[in-house]
């Protein structure tokens, strides 16, 4: 939030509907779009295929953190602040990135040809090295800050698109699951030239540019929000891996096709996230409270609406999916209640990175992670998938109250009661016009 020059409360809430409108219409033709991929996969290569995609995809967003560093996050903020200087800050960025994104390849291979169960795992899953190059060029949240919410939207489309037809056409059973992660990385290609391309159009065509001063400077900055990155993905994703080590593929395709759903509402709540947190950035100080109630009532209420419906459509997975997925159903039944509380977590996040306390939020990150892979190897050896679906909540949960103490120590004002309206005073302010 800004303590300077600001905007309103009122000005700062449409900016997030408008950024977020765009996003999250995009984001939810993307999703319908990856329904039909997952749909499409997981009925030509059985559960063993697509628990092996899973795997893939896991860790490539694990990856992601490293390539990125918490370059976006963090100049999403300050290109909210200073958007006069998007193409100075995005030319190093890229710049940065790519370099990052060739030490990740390396590093992504060898761990995959050292630890993979089986050829079959390992001949697909390092193929997923690369998407990481292509998620490098892609600026993405970075240019919310210059009006590019709909180049973003339309990206996030198109890159699905490219795999749906590429998925129809050239994925026929599990001998041809090696297509995959080659059409992903065409894909995420696709989606970065979009964005690039709106930046051209604007404000001229962007060069990587390597300055080691101006890296080292990002990269100290930066370097909590990659920490706290990698700690929030195994918080949030650590169970895939427990079970893809403990249970094998299969058991994981099971689990994956019940998470499809929620990772669906998390990709929405994190779009409205970092709109939030462009938005917030710019807010008055004074307004920070009205602004931070509003969004989190109205992200809370969806996420809770969306929860109850999965829980209820549950029983529909093996009509869709195939009875081999019947197991599927008690395992969204419980991990869609993870949804409001990643809702929760996240806006808090978005709340700390506004006030440059990106350390905090890494050492809230660093703090939970043993803490949730502890929980999740003990839940998969003893109860098995539903022990790991009740773990995943347990694991938001814990992040959530991290973060919420965290803000609540300098800003009570932010607290989940007051911004909640649980109080007649915050419910008074927050209505305010």
């Amino acid at each position: 939030m800004s303590k300077d020059v600001g905007i309103d409360a009122q000005r700062s809430w449409r900016l997030i509907v408008r950024r977020s409108a765009a996003l999250l219409a995009g984001e939810g033709v993307a999703r319908i779009v990856g329904f039909l991929v997952v749909l499409l996969l997981a009925r030509r290569l059985g559960p063993d295929g697509f628990g092996v995609l899973v795997l893939g995809l896991t860790l490539v967003a694990w990856f992601t953190f490293v390539v990125d560093s918490g370059t976006e996050l963090m100049n999403v903020r300050d290109i909210a602040r200073r958007p006069d200087q998007f193409r100075q800050i995005a030319e190093q960025v890229l710049g940065l990135r790519l370099a990052l994104s060739v030490l990740a390849v390396a590093v992504f291979v060898a761990g995959v040809e050292l630890f993979a169960r089986s050829d079959f795992t390992r001949d697909t899953v390092v193929l997923f090295a690369l998407l990481l190059p292509a998620i490098a060029l892609n600026l993405r949240w970075m240019v919310l800050g210059v009006g590019g919410s709909r180049a973003v939207a339309t990206g996030n489309v198109v890159g699905r698109v490219v795999v749906l037809v590429g998925a129809v056409l050239l994925v026929a059973d599990a001998h041809d699951i090696r297509r995959v992660p080659v059409l992903e990385a065409v894909a995420e290609l696709t989606y970065a030239a979009i964005v690039l391309g709106f930046v051209g159009s604007r404000l001229g065509w962007l060069r990587p540019r390597a300055d080691l001063r101006v890296w080292a400077s990002t990269l100290r900055q930066s370097l909590p929000l990659m920490i706290s990155g990698v700690s929030r993905a195994i918080i949030f994703s650590f169970d895939v891996i427990v079970i893809g080590i403990a249970l094998g593929p299969h058991d994981l395709g099971i689990y994956g096709v019940a998470s499809r759903p929620v990772a669906f509402a998390a990709g929405a709540v994190g779009l409205f996230s970092l709109s939030f947190l462009s938005a917030f950035s710019a807010t008055a100080q004074r307004d920070a409270a009205t602004l931070h109630g509003r969004a989190l009532r109205t992200s809370v209420a969806f996420c809770v609406a969306f929860a109850a419906a999965l829980t209820a459509a549950a029983p529909l997975v093996p009509f869709v999916f195939g009875k081999q997925y019947a197991a599927s159903v008690a395992v969204l039944a419980i991990i869609a209640w993870r949804i409001p509380l990643v809702a929760f977590a996240g806006l808090y996040a978005a709340v700390l990175i506004a006030g440059d306390r990106q350390k905090t939020l890494m050492w809230n990150s660093i703090v939970a992670a043993p803490v949730v892979v502890c929980i999740d190897i003990a839940a998969v050896l003893v109860f098995g998938l539903l022990g790991v679906a009740v773990a995943s909540i347990v694991a938001a949960a814990l992040f959530l109250l991290l973060n919420h103490r965290s803000v609540v120590r300098t800003a009570p004002e932010l607290g989940a009661s007051s911004s909640m309206g649980l109080t007649r005073k915050s419910a008074t302010a927050a209505d305010a016009p």
